[in-house]
């Protein structure tokens, strides 16, 4: 493309702009290339999230503020006077939330991944006991782990 300023059909000042976005061509293809298949970003972001839970086991779960997306809204629920008492009597307190002897439920996380999802669930031999945890003040089930 030119511009240029002309007196009587004279060219007293001419500029030309040549644009060359053969680069930018080049670039977008790659990155069209490359979001094709996202199975390698949703094994890194599976990946995050094993480690992102296993982080909470360790520390009883973690703040954020109401709404994040970071986190949850409080921490774990304290454990029940009950199940203290239990705890005092088999010699396992004080101590933490989760009683981590073989660490099978931090290991029960299962992560899959593929072109367009990341997820991740429990595996399915996973004795109930260690998703439900009895109360026994009331015999009512609760989730281990509450928001």
């Amino acid at each position: 493309m030119g511009l240029g300023l002309n007196i009587n059909g004279e060219h007293l000042i001419k500029t030309e702009i040549k644009i060359e976005d053969e680069q930018v061509k080049a670039l977008l293809t790659r990155l069209q290339e490359k979001m094709a298949d996202m199975a390698p970003v949703m094994r890194r972001i599976a990946k995050y999230m094993v480690s992102s839970i296993q982080q909470n086991f360790e520390v009883g779960g973690r703040y954020s503020a109401p709404g994040s997306w970071m986190g949850g809204s409080r921490k774990w629920a304290p454990l029940s006077e009950a199940t203290i008492v239990r705890r005092k009597a088999k010699g396992w307190w004080p101590g933490d939330i989760l009683i981590i002897q073989r660490g099978r439920l931090a290991s029960s996380i299962h992560r899959s991944a593929g072109r367009g999802y990341a997820s991740l669930r429990p595996m399915s031999s996973m004795p109930r006991s260690c998703i439900l945890e009895q109360n026994v003040a009331n015999s009512e089930k609760k989730p281990l782990f509450s928001e």
